[in-house]
């Protein structure tokens, strides 16, 4: 995957070459800003409406998110998907430790 989206970047101008994964480091990084991101409206979604109204779409909208790894193509296409699975992700999270009082 890393080859496959470029998100290893070999410099052979240097001996021995170096490999840069700042890329991938980003990819994980976004992940979590999507959470961050998803944070606020969540919480203002969960008091306005009941959790059995919120949780079906909610789990719709991750896994969309989810299949839409599949269609990825590049590195910047990544960073989108990454960003946004961890808005949804967060959805989730948030409506099980609410519901069951993980």
């Amino acid at each position: 995957m890393t080859t496959d989206l470029e998100l290893q970047v070999v410099d052979n101008s240097t001996t021995p070459p170096s490999v840069d994964t700042s890329r991938l480091s980003w990819a994980t990084s976004i992940f979590y800003f999507g959470m961050l991101a998803g944070l606020y409206p969540m919480t203002l979604i969960l008091q306005r409406f009941h959790t059995r109204y919120v949780l079906g779409p909610v789990v719709l909208v991750w896994a969309i998110t989810c299949a839409a790894t599949a269609g990825v193509t590049s590195w910047q296409g990544l960073f989108v998907q990454r960003f946004f699975l961890g808005g949804s992700l967060f959805w989730i999270m948030r409506q099980g430790i609410c519901t069951y009082g993980l």
